[in-house]
């Protein structure tokens, strides 16, 4: 498929009565499986080509805030406007205010390719073509990793700020002290229905959605800095003999349960993981995608990258104490490691005694998952933003949804964007 079908069977779409990803759904389907696949390259390589800051940050002012997830929409809906309006667009992300239709969000369009293929199975990846007169498109006017505050956005985007932003106050700082932080950990335990981590959880999530927006970005902030200082090889080590696994997802759940025990809890393990004790399995990945529920909660975009993350006082932790025997948590060096933990686990390899044993202590570990057929992958390339930890994935195929930790900040891609490195 030449560059000019493509954009010709966007134009027609939406030019035709109807939602315009629908109907180009449903024309694209018509079509051969081989023009259905030289469909979605285009439909890719224009999806990837613009995930530009500056267009970030114009639709950001725009519409008050904007995920990564509204984002990708975004480009999905810029994309269905036609090609003149895209490289408007890219040109000057101020006429963006002109196209404004209110939503300027179209998720249906980030899979019109892959519902079109679906009567011929599954869409097979292939590379996505070279944009023609790409190299002539303006460089990207915002930098990676620039806040976008009030005075940046005035400046940058004046008519924009005129039409979008005169009235928008000031964003809040997530300044809360250290103590507030755990105040409110606490207050959600005491307020808990039932004595679970979910439990927990559900109560914190029900504070924070109604406390004031400091309130709420100063927790986050603080959950993002306990979140780094907590990935440690010795607490890794205790999550092997606890969970069964040192996977992304189950360090990160191991941790967001280590912050809900509270500040003295949470000390005491880090100052010997040997003495975690536990009554349910230690795991609660929404801790650590606090910003990101609560979000969706809220109804507004909580920016929490890396960098904002506030700092907590590890002056009194001791240096980390755990090994890592050719890249393996073996038995022989968990035992080493943690012998009352390993005691007390339900690991056969790791206790030696039979599957069915009790532990000989209150300790009571989760029993370990069954061995997935291929481990998942860990680690992820951007051509923007370098590599980075994937720390969740959702879907399967060239459309699934890998949230990845960037040193710029936390982004969610559709697999199709980013080379899985392991």
């Amino acid at each position: 498929m030449e560059h000019e079908a493509f954009w010709q069977l966007v134009d027609a779409a939406r030019n035709a009565p109807g939602e315009t990803a629908r109907v180009l759904e449903e024309t694209v389907a018509g079509l051969s499986p081989s023009e259905i696949r030289a469909f979605d390259g285009w439909l890719a390589a224009y999806l990837h080509a613009t995930r530009r800051e500056d267009l970030w940050a114009a639709v950001y002012l725009i519409r008050g805030g904007c995920s990564d997830d509204s984002f990708d929409y975004f480009r999905g809906w810029l994309v269905a406007r036609g090609h003149a309006a895209l490289r408007a667009a890219i040109e000057d992300p101020e006429t963006l205010g002109e196209l404004n239709d209110g939503a300027m969000r179209d998720e249906r369009m980030l899979s019109v390719g892959r519902r079109a293929y679906a009567a011929h199975g599954a869409l097979p990846s292939s590379p996505a073509p070279s944009i023609p007169g790409l190299s002539d498109w303006p460089a990207d006017r915002i930098a990676p990793r620039v806040k976008w505050t009030n005075a940046f956005l005035r400046e940058r985007y004046p008519r924009l700020w005129a039409r979008y932003g005169a009235s928008r106050p000031e964003a809040p700082s997530g300044a809360i002290p250290r103590e507030r932080f755990w105040a409110i950990v606490e207050q959600a335990r005491a307020a808990r229905r039932e004595p679970t981590v979910r439990a927990h959880f559900a109560a914190l999530l029900d504070h924070l959605t109604t406390a004031p927006l400091e309130e709420a970005l100063g927790f986050c902030r603080w959950i993002g800095g306990y979140n780094e200082a907590l990935i440690r090889n010795d607490l890794r080590a205790a999550c092997r003999v606890l969970l069964g696994s040192v996977e992304v997802e189950a360090f990160a759940g191991f941790r967001g349960w280590l912050i809900l025990q509270g500040e003295a809890a949470l000390n005491a393990a880090v100052r010997d993981p040997d003495a975690i004790t536990v009554s349910e399995p230690p795991r609660c990945l929404d801790v650590v995608h606090v910003a990101t529920v609560l979000g969706d909660r809220r109804k507004t975009y909580l920016v929490v990258s890396l960098d904002d993350g506030a700092r907590p006082d590890t002056t009194g932790w001791p240096e980390d104490r755990g090994e890592v025997a050719g890249g393996q948590y073996t038995p022989e060096l968990l035992r080493s490691q943690l012998p009352r933990l390993t005691r007390d686990a339900t690991d056969a390899s790791l206790t030696g005694r039979s599957v069915g044993a009790k532990p000989a202590s209150v300790v009571r570990a989760a029993p370990k998952p069954a061995a997935p057929i291929a481990a998942p992958p860990t680690r992820a390339r951007h051509p923007k933003f370098g590599d980075g930890a994937i720390v969740s994935i959702e879907g399967t195929g060239e459309s699934a949804k890998l949230v990845i930790d960037f040193a710029s900040g936390r982004k969610t891609l559709l697999r199709r964007f980013v080379e899985v490195l392991d």
